[in-house]
């Protein structure tokens, strides 16, 4: 049980550490499986990205700077990507332009 507890909590670790934001990283991660499934059920699929520092888990996608950043400046994040002619809007795949 011991280490189940310590897995879990280097799980958190990691996620935190990956996003190098640990201080909003929890707010993120615990809502991380509801935006998976957001992404699955709107026609998408959970891919990785390489994002900007600072961006967290299923960025917005259908906006211009969340993941334009040099990759020096960037690191890996959960992403949703969507069907041909949509994009994640950070809740949902939906039509580009919207």
């Amino acid at each position: 049980a011991g280490g189940a507890g310590g897995a879990g909590g280097a799980g958190g670790a990691g996620a935190g550490g990956m996003a190098g934001n640990s201080g909003v990283a929890g707010s993120n991660s615990a809502g991380s499986g509801g935006l998976e499934s957001t992404c699955t059920q709107s026609g998408g699929t959970v891919t990785t990205a390489l994002c900007c520092g600072v961006t967290e888990d299923f960025p917005n996608q259908c906006a211009v700077g969340a993941c334009g950043c040099a990759p020096a400046s960037s690191h890996q994040v959960k992403a949703c990507s969507c069907p041909g002619g949509s994009c994640y809007d950070g809740h949902a795949c939906v039509a580009q332009g919207k």
